[in-house]
Order: structure tokens, then C-alpha cells, then sequence
């Protein structure tokens, strides 16, 4: 037998060859990315919540660390060993706060490289369809705000309940339940993940529970044992009050122009207060809507392959009820998405990179070229349709598939070059549409308030 040269090798294994240079290509992306927002500590998140107690660390007063926890604090214990590598190297201020995201990046790497290889073609054939998996997780332009106001725990957040969801599609419960108790230490609003993983096992739901709870309990136990800010974000996320009212969510126009709305840096100009109603009810609706949508589904018995379009849901109604909304809580949901459309349909993840572009367009762009209430009308214009789809998605799913099946076959009509190239190899796509496509295998008075674009230091958030 001729042994194999390198070249023989890769052409024996075309696959190979190709997520080495995904998994190239997207460490320079999210490196550049990096690069270009984690320029300093001052004026973001971290150095008001999170520096206090990483400066405690590294200077080896444990105690005082776990005792001056922000809300997500569970987050910075898991990354505790980054900064203490980072110290005990030399590095200074800087150094830790950028290492500190490594974890965070990394997991988005892996995800994407995921999705990358679920649809790589296994006849070493190119296909755009992997690549644009790769890039809405790894290029997608809501890391950028995230990194820029030192939330990289968002993102990582985000990757673990997507993957936990794909591991209980999988029926793999251990698995699932370590991932998404790593996400429920990393940040309170993981537990929206908890009832679609359910769902999605066929068994082991005991296991996955104990194992979810066990790994969370051991990571927050310690800052529980201090009473820190961040043991209370359990307690207190669902009744917490606030006076911030961003322009992103679907009550915006139910408050009232009039007040003095105070940002970081003044006055913002135009933005309403909110009613007094919304600040009542705090953080209420953020877990109640999408609990009971998880519920619900859960009580109709939907399909399994929907369930990481139920966690995407899940994702959409925390954002959208949520007064405190800003661009990258929206993560959790296009990373739900992504793993939806590429690993229970088996195609290329379009409606995630226009949910994406929507999204950023939206909260991030027209910040500074369109009023609030142009803002939120903007929100409205794609969140509304989108929420709609969501919803019927997945509890209608036959009639969802009829009508976009009729809007798909239009699209590709009109574009078949593109439709073809978008469809993956393995499993040739008919029909595209928004979200689930015909496919050849798939079943059928004047006060002073205040809004920021910081993440209020709040539990949960």
C-alpha cells in the first residue's frame, strides 16, 4: 500500500482541511475585533463593576474579591484563573481585562467552527453556506458592543445556552446540564435556557437538572457564603426597579416626552420617561414571558427539532419586554438561531445574519443619525414580524411551513443562483425562507430619570 503524502491525506479527508482554516480565519476575526474595542477599562462597564473586585484578586485578597462581586459575579469567578495567569505574568490592568474576554471569544470560536463543520460538504466541493455559519457567530456585529462596554460574559453566556440546547437535541443530558450550569453561574438570565432544554431531551431530565443545579450551586457557593451583590441577582432579577427606558423594546411609546432623561454624559435629548407601570413591574415580564412560552411548549408537545427555535424565542421576549434592552442582550438570540437554522435544518443561516443586520442597524447605527423614537420604530419595524414568525414557528409550525414555503418559492424564483449557492451540499435545499425552509428532508410629571447605554449594574442584567 502507497502511504499517504499530506496532500493525499486532506483530498482523503476534505473536510479537514477546511475547518483548520475556519478556525484560522475566525480567531483573526474575533483578534481584530478584540483589538479594535478592548482599548481600555476606562469609561465601560468593567471599571465601575467588575474592576473593583478583579483589583482584589490579583492582589491576592480573596475574600475581598468574592466580597465585592458585581451581580454577575458568578461570571468573573469562572475567569478568575485568566486573570491570575494574566497577573503572574506581568501584566498589568490592561492585560487582565483583555484576557479575561479570551474565554469568552474562545467559546464563540468553537461554536462557529461547529456550526462550520455541520455543514461542510463532505465531498470537498466550496459551499457558502458553512462560511456564512461561521461568520454570524464569529463576525457578528453585536460582539462589538458587548467587548466595547466590557460585557464579554454576554457572549459567552449566549454560546453556552446554544450549545446546551444542541447537547439536550442530542440527548446527551450530562452534557447538557454542565453547560448550561456553567451558563447560569456565568449570568442569572441562563435559566430561560432551562425549560427548552427540557424539552428537547427524550431522557435523562433528572440528571440533567441535578447536574445543571450541582455545577451552578459549586460556582456561586463561595460569593453566596460573603452575601455579595451577585448572590442576590437570583432573588432580586424579577423584582428589580429602574428608572432606565431605552428606545429598544416594544413599551417605548407608552412613555411620555417631557422629563429630563439623564445619560453618562447629560441630557439625552428626546428620549420619554417611562410609565410608572413598567418600573413597577421591573424585571417581571423578562422572566415571566418567556417562562410561559417555554411552558406552553412544553404542554403542546412541540417537535423536538424546534426546540432550539423555542430557545431563540425565549431570547426574543426577554429582549423585547425588557426596558433596559441595548444591542448585545439580543446575543443569546441569534446564536440560539444560528444553531437552529444550521444544525435542526441543516441550512445555511440567512435569517440569522438579517436578524443580526436588523438588530445592529437598529440599536447600534441610527443611534447617532435617527431620533429615540426613530430608534424604536426602527426596532419595531423588524421585531414585530420577526416575533411574529417566531411565535408561529413554533407552535403553528404547518402552517408556518406553508406560508413562508409560498414566500420562499418566490424568493427563489427570483434568485436561484443564490439559493443554490446558499444551500448546503449534504442536504440540498428546495426552498428557502425566513425560517424554516421546504427542504427535502425536513417535516412538513417633570422628574428626573435617567437611561444608559451601560448595562445598569442590576442583578441578572
Amino acid at each position: 500500500m502507497i502511504p499517504l503524502t499530506p496532500a493525499r491525506r486532506d483530498a482523503a479527508h476534505p473536510r479537514r482541511g477546511g475547518v483548520a482554516m475556519a478556525a484560522l480565519l475566525g480567531a483573526a476575526v474575533l483578534a481584530l475585533m478584540a483589538a479594535s474595542t478592548l482599548l481600555t477599562v476606562a469609561f465601560t462597564d468593567y471599571e465601575a463593576e467588575a474592576l473593583p473586585a478583579v483589583s482584589q484578586l490579583t492582589a491576592g485578597h480573596l475574600g475581598a474579591f468574592l466580597g465585592t462581586l458585581p451581580a454577575y459575579g458568578g461570571s468573573l469567578v469562572l475567569r478568575a484563573p485568566f486573570a491570575l495567569a494574566a497577573h503572574a505574568a506581568g501584566g498589568g490592568e490592561l492585560a487582565v481585562y483583555r484576557v479575561l474576554a479570551l474565554p469568552c471569544l474562545a467559546a464563540a470560536l468553537l461554536l462557529g467552527v461547529h456550526l462550520f463543520a455541520r455543514l461542510a460538504p463532505r465531498d470537498g466541493r466550496t459551499a457558502l453556506a458553512p462560511w456564512l455559519a461561521l461568520a454570524v457567530v464569529v463576525a457578528n456585529p453585536l460582539i462589538l458592543p458587548a467587548l466595547d462596554t466590557g460585557h464579554p460574559e454576554e457572549l459567552l453566556g449566549a454560546v453556552l445556552c446554544a450549545a446546551g440546547v444542541m447537547a439536550a437535541f442530542a440527548d446527551r443530558p450530562v452534557a447538557a446540564g454542565v453547560l448550561l450550569g456553567l451558563a447560569g453561574a456565568n449570568k442569572a438570565w441562563a435559566v430561560l435556557a432551562v425549560l427548552p432544554a427540557l424539552v428537547a431531551l427524550r431522557h435523562g431530565r433528572v440528571t440533567f437538572v441535578l447536574v445543571a443545579g450541582a455545577l451552578c450551586g459549586a460556582v456561586l457557593a463561595p460569593a453566596l457564603l460573603h452575601g455579595t451583590a451577585a448572590t442576590g441577582s437570583a432573588r432580586t432579577f424579577a423584582a428589580q426597579g429602574s428608572q432606565i427606558f431605552q428606545p429598544w423594546q416594544w413599551s417605548w411609546f407608552l412613555g411620555h416626552h417631557g422629563g429630563v432623561v439623564h445619560g453618562l454624559y447629560g441630557a439625552k435629548v428626546g428620549y420619554r420617561t417611562g410609565p410608572g407601570w413598567v418600573f413597577a413591574l421591573g424585571h417581571l415580564p423578562v422572566l415571566a414571558a418567556p417562562l410561559a412560552a417555554g411552558a406552553l411548549a412544553a404542554a403542546r408537545r412541540i417537535r423536538r427539532d424546534d426546540t432550539l427555535l423555542l430557545l431563540a424565542l425565549c431570547f426574543f421576549l426577554r429582549c423585547v419586554v425588557d426596558p433596559w434592552d441595548t444591542a448585545y442582550y439580543h446575543l443569546p438570540l441569534v446564536m440560539a438561531l444560528a444553531a437552529h437554522e444550521v444544525v435542526a435544518r441543516r441550512r445555511a443561516p440567512a435569517a440569522t445574519l438579517a436578524m443580526s443586520v436588523a438588530i445592529y442597524a437598529s440599536t447600534v447605527l441610527a443611534r447617532d443619525h435617527v431620533s429615540a423614537d426613530g430608534q424604536a420604530a426602527l426596532y419595531l419595524l423588524w421585531s414585530l414580524p420577526s416575533g411574529a414568525a417566531l411565535v408561529a414557528a413554533v407552535f403553528a409550525p404547518a402552517r408556518w411551513a406553508a406560508f413562508s414555503g409560498q414566500l420562499g418559492a418566490r424568493a427563489a424564483a427570483v434568485l436561484p443562483s443564490l439559493a443554490g449557492a446558499l444551500a448546503p451540499a449534504a442536504q440540498p435545499t428546495t426552498v428557502s425562507s425566513l425560517l424554516s425552509p421546504l427542504s427535502t428532508s425536513c417535516p412538513p410629571s417633570v422628574t428626573a430619570t435617567r437611561s444608559s447605554m451601560r448595562t445598569p449594574t442590576a442583578p441578572g442584567t
